[in-house]
């Protein structure tokens, strides 16, 4: 990037982190208020998965970024990015296994205030 912080990125980690904040920006958030990134990625890619023979779905976990608007407004292009890349990164066969045993117990019908924040979700084929 431009300011020598990120060697090189993904079209999908420029563009999602662009998006993100262009989004923050537009919708004029307040510094402290947190804004959330949600985007898929590949568990089959990642890990040799046990699927059943035949199996042809999806194989996919939903991490997410969570930064204040402020933050992502008074930061470079870079920090945002980095930010991705990190998340993608961090998405190890134990988180997968973890968030999949969340998902399966009561607790994930309970978002709290997560619903409240400005969320951007995207999507890759």
């Amino acid at each position: 990037m431009e300011d020598g912080e990120v060697e090189k990125c993904s079209n999908f980690t420029a563009v999602a982190a662009h998006s993100w904040c262009v989004m923050t920006e537009s919708l004029k958030m307040e510094a402290d208020q947190l804004t959330k990134l949600v985007f898929p990625v590949d568990l089959r890619l990642k890990f040799n998965l046990p699927l059943p023979k035949g199996y042809f779905g999806n194989a996919i976990i939903h991490p997410s970024c969570l930064c204040s608007a402020g933050e992502l407004r008074s930061k470079p292009l870079s920090f945002t990015v980095k930010l991705v890349q990190e998340v993608i990164k961090s998405v190890i066969e134990k988180y997968a296994r973890s968030a999949i045993d969340y998902h399966r117990s009561e607790k994930s019908k309970s978002f709290g205030n997560l619903y409240s924040l400005k969320t951007l979700y995207i999507f890759k084929d």
